[in-house]
């Protein structure tokens, strides 16, 4: 099976995103759990970076910039269904 595409996502108090998938399934991620692994992640301590997060072209990942991104597979298999 593949897995769905990312349709949305939508930043959220306390560093947490809502991530929309085609088929109607919301998780919620919570990006702060990164910090400790990948430091750039603390990058987005910044709101304005934050929430200007974007769905990639093709629903395969969220972007924020250039140097910042998260593949859906990590928020698929990491982030809690809701």
């Amino acid at each position: 099976m593949d897995m769905p595409k990312i349709i949305e996502v939508k930043p959220i108090d306390d560093m947490n995103l809502l991530v929309s998938f085609d088929g109607g399934i919301v998780k919620k991620y919570d990006v702060k759990k990164l910090w400790d692994e990948l430091p750039i992640f603390k990058n987005l301590q910044d709101k304005l970076l934050f929430e200007s997060v974007k769905v990639e072209v093709g629903g395969v990942a969220i972007v924020w910039n250039d140097e910042i991104d998260l593949a859906r597979y990590e928020i698929w298999e990491n982030g809690e269904e809701i």
